[in-house]
């Protein structure tokens, strides 16, 4: 049976092509979801917004690509063929390497922690969800010192006030024994590890499109985000990690 549909893939978004057009809409009905307190919102008692964000593009056939396998899932429950061109980059680690590294980590990891390490390492798209207090700063580094190959990769930690930037630097530093750059207001000091309050990093790349601060976006291979999407106005957070190629 020939394949109707094909999925290609980037690091960012997904487009499907070929989907049948009642097909498509339920897409759009499974990417779309009304946000808490939707109802108070000035546009939608105005009659401006159903309340609904939509995910899905049904004008360009597009989606965040974390939701690719929810969609393929809608695909095969609708007995429709399907193939996948993925064109994100592959995530090089062995667990052999992981684990070698983590000798030369400062802290002393439980069994559980470097477990957990290992495994989420498998779906190298994900999220950690940790209760307040439970030592995000630690994971944090435990995961950068994870991942390096002979050096530490050009890694990237968005935060949402300077406070917090200068604590994860403090931390980080006394952990992988580095200096670790900052992004704050006033200051563009990017290395191999840096710690970037995620407004001024929209205003330099967004906004202002500063081209050297974009090329530096694009480097970056280890992307961790501190709660920002939460905490910050949601296009700045999209648009920002979306240069992060």
């Amino acid at each position: 049976m020939r394949i109707m549909v094909k999925f290609i893939i980037t690091s960012t978004r997904g487009k499907l092509l070929g989907c049948p057009s009642h097909i498509e809409i339920k897409v759009n009905e499974l990417c779309s979801y009304r946000p808490p307190d939707y109802h108070f919102a000035d546009s939608y008692l105005c009659g401006r917004w159903d309340g609904y964000i939509r995910k899905y593009s049904l004008a360009r056939h597009t989606f965040p690509s974390g939701l690719l396998y929810r969609i393929a899932k809608l695909l095969k429950k609708e007995g429709i063929k399907f193939e996948i061109e993925d064109n994100r980059k592959r995530f090089e680690w062995t667990e052999k390497q992981v684990l070698k590294n983590l000798e030369d980590f400062k802290f002393s990891l439980r069994p559980y922690q470097i477990d957990g390490l290992i495994k989420g390492l498998n779906v190298p798209y994900l999220v950690f969800w940790w209760a307040t207090s439970a030592g995000k700063t630690v994971q944090f580094g435990a995961l950068i010192s994870a991942l390096k190959l002979k050096d530490f990769r050009n890694t990237l930690i968005l935060v949402s006030n300077r406070d917090l930037a200068a604590q994860h630097r403090k931390e980080l530093k006394s952990m992988l024994d580095v200096e670790i750059g900052l992004i704050e207001e006033g200051r563009i000091e990017p290395q191999k590890i840096t710690v970037a309050v995620i407004n001024t990093l929209w205003i330099k790349a967004i906004r202002n499109k500063d081209k050297k601060v974009q090329k530096y976006l694009a480097s970056i291979e280890h992307l961790i985000s501190d709660e920002t999407h939460h905490v910050i106005e949601s296009k700045m957070f999209k648009q920002t990690i979306n240069k992060c190629v």
